[in-house]
């Protein structure tokens, strides 16, 4: 009986350290330990049990805009705020895929000092099945960015549906 209640506790330690799967019509993903997904239709919010946020979307176009120009787009309605400042951009190859990088720090009450009380923002993007995906992981002031986050997801994201694309109406 010990022996099955010692088994029994390390598979349940085992299945709390594995990683948690998420499907939906639209994915399916491979969460690292501790991640929480919510959403729908391309549109995910993510939390940690240690209380981080990231935001999943996966962002289909009807235009024929290079990745460089959607993310240009992005990041000036990001800056545009000026509470949010570019601090680093990188393109990394991954097996073989290429992935943007951009770090940028949310300026708190106007300041423009760089102190360890701003948060950082963690900006991913690549491709996948013609869908370009949009990771983007905010990190708490004296914390790194959570690079098994991103790379859980860019290793096991399927996109199992396009979603629509998102149109912008003017108001008339």
């Amino acid at each position: 009986m010990t022996l099955l209640l010692a088994g029994w506790i390390g598979c349940a330690a085992l299945a709390a350290a594995a990683e948690t799967s998420f499907e939906d019509e639209t994915v399916r993903i491979e969460l690292p330990a501790g991640w929480h997904i919510d959403g729908e239709d391309g549109e995910y919010l993510l939390e940690s049990d240690d209380q981080n946020v990231a935001s999943l979307l996966l962002l289909a176009f009807e235009t024929e805009k290079s990745m460089a120009e959607r993310l240009a787009e992005i990041e000036e309605q990001f800056l545009a705020t000026q509470i949010i400042r570019i601090e680093s951009s990188e393109l990394r190859t991954i097996e073989g895929e290429d992935v943007f990088y951009r770090r940028y720090r949310l300026m708190m009450a106007g300041s423009e000092a760089e102190d360890a009380t701003s948060i950082q923002l963690h900006q991913y993007s690549f491709w996948r099945a013609e869908v370009q995906v949009l990771l983007q992981i905010e990190t708490p002031p004296g914390k790194q960015a959570q690079e098994d986050l991103f790379t859980a997801i860019f290793g096991s994201l399927e996109i199992q549906r396009v979603p629509d694309p998102f149109l912008f109406e003017e108001p008339e």
